[in-house]
């Protein structure tokens, strides 16, 4: 199946995509699955977004959806 990848912020040196800009993953696959694939660390990860709605690690995937993540907030004033 492929997915659409948006990486916010310091994730986005880690987007691994096809000529059509989807990534491919493994029907069934989960969003850890997607984070392991991509070579995200792990223990970084602070937002998921699937579609529009917060999600986790374990939100399982499907054919065209849309996976928002966010790292830890960086900056500040």
């Amino acid at each position: 199946m492929k997915v659409d990848v948006k990486l916010m912020s310091i994730f986005a040196k880690f987007h691994k995509c096809d000529a059509d800009g989807k990534t491919a993953l493994k029907d069934g696959g989960t969003v850890l699955d997607l984070v392991r694939f991509l070579g995200l660390p792990e223990e970084h990860v602070r937002l998921i977004a699937v579609n529009g709605k917060q999600s986790d690690l374990q939100t399982v995937l499907s054919e065209g959806d849309t996976v928002f993540i966010f790292p830890p907030a960086v900056g500040g004033g």
